[in-house]
């Protein structure tokens, strides 16, 4: 059974060969990126700088390599941009508070304050107010909160959502030059 056909009977309630195996393929199922950068080493595989794909949890892009060795039947269909308003290429190194070498999109702009916080600009804006932080040690992001109050009277979801829920095309995925069985 290839993976697609064991995520289809899956997918409609139907036992498959065995149960699919999703690591990385979406933020719910990926791997902080010094996890991943362990992961890698114990398996034996090339170490180098892990990507960041999704940079609010520091999730690690999990390579065709690590796929087929562990077996997996999914693969990640990124967004074009992510949560920090950041879409260009992986290609800004950075150490994670471990000393994991990471990539972060090349317009990830961020300061670290003296008490140890990292500090992040929304969308590589230097510009804008600090839209989040991590504490000195930290595996993730939290939000800096600065919302206006809510009108619960006057809520507009059309609009106010419109942007977070669009059609897809083939420019916003990852493509695989090979399908993984």
């Amino acid at each position: 059974m290839t993976s697609r056909q064991r995520v289809i009977e899956a997918i409609n309630h139907r036992e498959g060969d065995y149960v699919p195996l999703d690591i990385g393929g979406c933020g719910q199922t990926g791997i902080n990126a010094s996890t991943l950068y362990a992961l890698r080493r114990a398996f034996g595989l090339k170490e180098h700088p892990i990507e960041i794909c999704e940079p609010m949890q520091l999730l690690g892009t999990i390579e065709p390599d690590l796929l087929t060795k562990m077996g997996v039947d999914v693969v990640p269909l990124w967004n074009r941009g992510n949560l920090f308003g950041l879409s260009g290429p992986k290609e800004k190194p950075w150490n994670m508070p471990d000393g994991t070498p990471a990539l972060m999109p090349k317009d990830f702009e961020y300061d670290v304050e003296e008490n140890g916080y990292t500090m992040v600009y929304p969308a590589g804006d230097r510009g804008a107010s600090y839209s989040l932080h991590m504490t000195p040690g930290g595996t993730f992001f939290d939000n800096i909160y600065r919302s206006p109050p809510v009108d619960e009277d006057n809520l507009t979801p059309l609009e106010d959502f419109r942007e977070n829920y669009t059609l897809k095309t083939e420019e916003d995925g990852i493509h695989w030059e090979r399908e993984i069985e």
